[in-house]
């Protein structure tokens, strides 16, 4: 017959192996939840870095001045136009390439 080492002398399981066992349980649900929630902490600001770098592309930034005019979060025709407006001249502008 072969031994169980779960088993004390009487044939029962201890409740010091079914303690450990349900901590190991415990402790890798704790640890599977954390690396869930960063993990998605991670996608999100990544989505959000991703989604700003793909905004600023073609518009300036946030604060951005030209001549004394505010273009903030502006293309570079909204700015113009705004710089125009303001100027009473006419600008022109070459996109690149």
């Amino acid at each position: 017959m072969s031994e169980n080492k779960n088993l004390d002398k009487d044939g029962l399981i201890s409740v010091n192996d079914l303690t450990e066992k349900h901590d190991k349980s415990e402790k890798a649900k704790v640890k599977k939840t954390l690396l869930i929630i960063l993990l998605s902490c991670a996608a999100v600001i990544l989505i959000v870095y991703f989604a700003f770098a793909m905004y600023f592309r073609n518009h300036f930034f946030f604060k951005s001045t030209l001549n004394g005019v505010s273009s903030s979060g502006d293309t570079v025709s909204e700015a113009v136009k705004k710089i125009e407006k303001k100027s009473g001249k006419v600008y022109t502008y070459h996109q690149g390439d």
